[in-house]
Formats: structure tokens, C-alpha cells, sequence
């Protein structure tokens, strides 16, 4: 029974050397039970293997800090010697997520596997998933997708139970952190992918590169690492791909072969689940292509002047132009930039036309002449004889300006023939045999349904059974006409990022913004007596003797205004006098 297990990183940790070994996590998250595994970048201690399943125990266990045991409920592991690197703990997340949420899509290698899943979050499990952890799908012992979390939704259901819907794409998003700007000349695909993951790339390794093919010129305009290898690819007739430890590998197209193919009898399928479609409505066996211009070899071309003619319109737009009139040279301005009354004529290169000034055009019977670098337009015309006996004529047009070469265009038609220009075959089936991957070749051979046909298997789907402990796959089917059809799209959409020029001594400007946060304390002391001052007041006090002789009139009562002149109030009881 073919078992899943979903394993997610939860960052890095620390051990100690000792008996038992202390696990440290900040928030961890783990529950008693949980079973994890260990990676490293280094070596882990003795007591300790790479990718052995752990289980957490109940000694220990706290919000930061943890202890493990090789067996559930068991005894403590112990460290000891030494350790070196990073370490990263990886928890099987299998039970917090439910069985009809998990769907693992893997498409062609020029497309991105991805991987859906829902997490509970409860008042058991409060674990959460976080962006950019590492998450990893396993079928028994098979890694059926590995990549990154992205995106996640989170909703409330029932209250207090939170759903959590989690998208994570394969590694080919890690892959594409930086852009690639550089050209390979001279060299080979080998060497090229190695230069590419060596300086573009981080923890990424070309283990299983196998690729062949000499470069003459290839020049990638900032263009994404995964985009650079899909060129390189198709440059050596190869597919690619990321497998779960980062390391890429490389491989002739078709090379490998499916671990089963199906059979009326064989029983590798869902019998009812296969499906074959024929299809014949984008029918097309002669193909017109209209691309841009192309630069032709230098020509003359000459008209008649009838002496009233002012425009001379032209055949093709031309370049390096030098113009005559009756053999003598003239001067030609660039019409609405230049100034016409400084020239003899004016040349509209859009239009196509030499234009005179009113009065000064050249007279009945004189040559005018042009001698340039023509813009021809590229058009071709492609027909597949065959095709065309077999079905009758069914014409299509493709108008793409970017193509600048008769080649090109050829090679766009031919494209559209070995895609369009016969019956397309497609199939499907459901399986819950595994070992199934994209790119395999697979042959179905019926004899009830008639067919005898080699495929490409293109997509899987894989979701788990009502059950939630076995895989159903279902998985597409293209022919090998489809495969360079879809193949040739994606070439198209490459050679978009083609138009950017980029000189070979061309300087960027690096320029990096950086953001803090900074945050500023201010204490205050303050008390009742703040800024205290003193102050001295000087007083001086200069008596004055009155004289005895001194007029003083005392008077009874009280006196307004007080005292008045020489006046004194006299008091009867309260002075020697009174």
C-alpha cells in the first residue's frame, strides 16, 4: 500500500554533546510523539543519523527544548565526539494535515510541479506552517514532489478550528533568486549549466548532469536560471530537472522509460479510467508566416520623373542611403526632424518616400535614385505534402514581427506542421501503481480499443483515496508531436527576453536599499524642585536721627491720608506719650 508521509522543515536547531542530548528550537512547536528527522550541512554527532526517523518524548519537552528517542516512548538518545554545520529539523506533518486536501501536481520540466495541502489547527495541534519552509511528499520511500511553501489561506471553521490551505511550488523557485546575465561562447552545455548553478544559484549542486552539445554563442539577457537550463536543453535535445536534495540533473529527451507500460491485461491501471482523444479541429498542413524585416544586400532602385511629381514613393525602406537626381548627388534631410529648407529633399523612412520641395522637384524625364540597404519583409509559405494528400488543404497564418530572418520563419512554420499538421493524439489514465514520473515514455497497446500508440507522459495528478493511506495517479498523455509542439510555445515565450540588447561591455549599476527600524529611548528626571536657583537680596537700612527740635503735630483719631505732613496718630494706651 502505497503510504504517504509529509515531511516540512521547521528551520534550524542546536544539540549538546551529553547524555541525554538537549535539543534547542525556539518554538518549536512540537508534542510529545511527533516524529522528526535531522539534516545538516556538516555531520551530525555521534548517536545521530542523517534522515532516521526520531520520535519526541515527554523528558524534557518545553516550548524551546526537546529530547528524542529511536523508538516511540523509548529512552533518551545520546551525543557525544563531535559535530559540525547547520543543522535543520524536519517534522513528519502527516496527521495535522487532512487527506482530501493534499493534491501533488508534477508537469514537463519546462512547467512547475506543485503541491496543495491543508493544515488543522486545533486545540491539539497548534502548529502553523510558515513561508518558504521546506516541504516534502513521499510514497512509501519515494519523494513525489520536494519544494518550498509560498502561500497560505487561512480560514475558521466551526469557531475555534482553523484551516490552513497551503500551496508550495518545487525547487525551481529557489532556483530562480537571481538572474543570469552572461554569454557562453566557445564552450559546451556541460560547462555552462556548471558556470550557471556555481554563480547564480545557492545550495544547488550538477551531480546527474549528462548533457552534450558544443555553444558556439549563447547569450542569456538577465533571464532566470531555470529558463537558462530549459534553453540549454533544448540546445542539447535534453529535459532537466530538480530532484529533492537541490541537485539537477540532465538527461536525453525520452531516455527513460516508464516502469510499466499498459496492456488490456497487465492491470497497472484503472481498466475504465484510459481515455484517448483524437483531435483534428486545429487542423493545419500549410503554414504563411509574416515576421518582421530582415536586412537585405545593398541595391539601386530608380523612377522617372514626369516633372510634377513631388513624392517618390519606394519599394522597401532603406538604410546607408545615398540619392541621386539626373547623376548628380543630393542632399536628404530627415523629414519632420530636419529643416527642409536645408536640404534638396526630405526622406520619410516609415512612409517610404522622397519628398521635394514645391517648385524645386526634379523635371520631366530625370532619374531619381536611391542606393541603400534594403528592409525586406519576411514572408515564407511551408506546406506538408503529405498532410495535404491525406486531408486536403487547411491553411493558417502566424504574423510574428520579432522573427527577422526567412530561417526563423521557417523554422516557426515547420513548428506549427509538426504540431498541427495531423491527427493529435492524446490519453489519460488512473493508477495507483508508483514509480511514475513526467517525461517517462510509456506505449499503450489495446487490442479492444485498437491502439498501438508510443506516449510522453506529460502531467500527473496525485491525490490519496477516500482512505487517506493510498495514492491514486492520474496521468496525461501527449505524443511525442504534442511534446515538441508545447516545447516549441515555450521556446517562443524565451525569446521574448532575447530582445533586450545587452552590449558586451555594458556596466550595471548596483545600487542596494537597505531598511531599519531604529528605535530611540529618551529618560526624563523630574522631581518637585526643578532647576533650582538662588537669589541674594542685599537690604541696607540708614537711620535717620530726627532732631529735637523737629515739628510733629499729634492728633487723635486716625489720619487721611496717613501720615500727612508733620501729623501723628497718638495713641492713648500703646505709647510711652499716651
Amino acid at each position: 500500500m502505497s503510504a504517504p508521509l509529509v515531511k516540512i522543515s521547521h528551520g534550524t536547531f542546536t544539540v549538546t554533546l551529553a547524555s541525554p542530548a538537549i535539543f534547542t528550537r525556539i518554538a518549536h512547536g512540537l508534542v510529545l510523539d511527533n516524529i522528526v528527522y535531522f539534516t545538516t550541512t556538516g555531520a551530525l554527532p555521534t548517536g545521530l543519523v542523517v534522515g532516521t526517523a526520531y520520535y519526541v518524548i515527554s523528558a524534557g519537552l518545553t516550548a524551546d527544548v526537546f529530547e528524542v528517542s529511536a523508538t516511540k516512548g523509548g529512552s533518551a538518545i545520546n551525543t557525544s565526539i563531535s559535530q559540525s554545520g547547520v543543522h535543520t529539523l524536519v517534522v513528519d506533518r502527516t496527521t495535522s494535515i487532512t487527506s482530501d486536501g493534499l493534491i501533488v501536481s508534477r508537469a514537463l520540466t519546462s512547467q512547475i510541479d506543485m503541491c496543495n495541502f491543508e493544515v488543522i489547527v486545533d486545540s491539539v495541534t497548534d502548529w502553523k506552517p510558515s513561508m518558504l519552509d521546506d516541504v516534502k511528499v513521499l510514497e512509501d520511500s519515494t519523494v513525489i514532489f520536494a519544494g518550498t511553501l509560498i502561500e497560505s489561506d487561512e480560514t475558521l471553521s466551526g469557531g475555534n478550528v482553523q484551516i490552513i490551505s497551503c500551496l508550495a511550488k518545487d525547487y525551481s523557485f529557489d532556483l530562480d533568486r537571481e538572474l543570469v546575465a552572461n554569454v557562453y561562447e566557445n564552450t559546451n552545455v556541460q560547462l555552462a549549466i556548471e558556470d550557471i548553478i556555481t554563480n547564480y544559484s545557492t545550495g544547488f549542486t550538477f551531480n546527474n548532469v549528462a548533457a552534450v552539445g558544443a555553444i558556439d554563442y549563447l547569450a542569456f539577457k538577465y533571464e532566470y536560471p531555470s529558463k537558462c537550463l530549459q534553453q540549454l536543453a533544448e540546445l542539447s535535445g535534453c529535459d532537466w530537472y530538480v530532484d529533492e536534495d537541490k541537485d539537477i540533473h540532465f538527461f536525453a529527451k525520452e531516455s527513460i522509460a516508464s516502469p510499466f507500460n499498459l496492456t488490456d491485461t497487465n492491470g497497472k491501471y484503472y481498466f475504465d479510467s484510459l481515455k484517448i482523444k483524437n483531435d483534428v479541429k486545429n487542423l493545419r498542413n500549410t503554414i504563411i508566416v509574416r515576421g518582421g524585416t530582415y536586412l537585405g544586400s545593398t541595391l539601386t532602385e530608380t523612377q522617372i520623373a514626369d516633372g510634377n511629381q513631388i513624392t517618390f514613393l519606394l519599394a522597401y525602406k532603406y538604410s546607408n542611403t545615398s540619392w541621386t537626381v539626373a547623376g548628380s548627388a543630393i542632399t536628404v534631410g530627415i523629414d519632420f526632424i530636419d529643416d527642409p529648407t536645408l536640404f534638396d529633399a526630405v526622406y520619410n523612412f516609415n512612409e517610404k518616400a522622397l519628398k521635394f520641395p514645391s517648385g524645386s522637384q526634379p523635371t520631366n524625364g530625370q532619374v531619381v535614385s536611391v542606393t541603400g540597404d534594403p528592409h525586406i519583409p519576411v514572408i515564407v509559405r511551408v506546406k506538408d505534402p503529405v498532410a495535404i494528400a491525406a486531408h486536403g488543404a487547411f491553411e493558417y497564418k502566424v504574423v510574428d514581427t520579432s522573427i527577422n530572418s526567412k530561417e526563423g520563419a521557417r523554422d516557426r512554420a515547420s513548428a506549427e506542421l509538426r504540431g498541427w499538421s495531423t491527427e493529435i493524439h492524446e490519453g489519460k489514465f488512473q493508477t495507483k501503481e508508483a514509480g511514475l514520473k513526467v517525461g517517462m515514455a510509456i506505449n499503450v497497446q489495446s487490442t479492444i480499443r485498437g491502439i498501438d500508440q508510443d506516449y510522453i507522459v506529460n502531467r500527473i495528478t496525485s491525490t490519496l483515496r477516500p482512505n487517506g493511506n493510498e495514492w491514486r495517479h492520474e496521468v496525461s498523455l501527449v505524443t511525442t508531436q504534442t511534446f515538441g509542439m508545447m516545447e516549441f510555445l515555450q521556446y517562443l515565450l524565451i525569446q521574448k527576453d532575447k530582445e533586450i540588447k545587452i552590449d558586451q561591455n555594458e556596466v550595471v549599476d548596483l545600487v542596494e536599499s537597505y531598511f531599519e527600524t531604529i528605535v530611540l529611548s529618551e529618560t526624563i528626571m523630574t522631581s518637585l524642585v526643578h532647576n533650582p536657583q538662588t537669589e541674594t537680596v542685599a537690604i541696607a537700612e540708614v537711620p535717620t536721627v530726627q532732631a529735637l527740635d523737629y515739628a510733629v503735630i499729634f492728633c487723635v483719631g486716625e489720619i487721611t491720608p496717613y501720615p500727612d505732613g508733620f501729623k501723628r496718630q497718638f495713641i492713648l494706651n500703646g505709647s510711652p506719650l499716651g
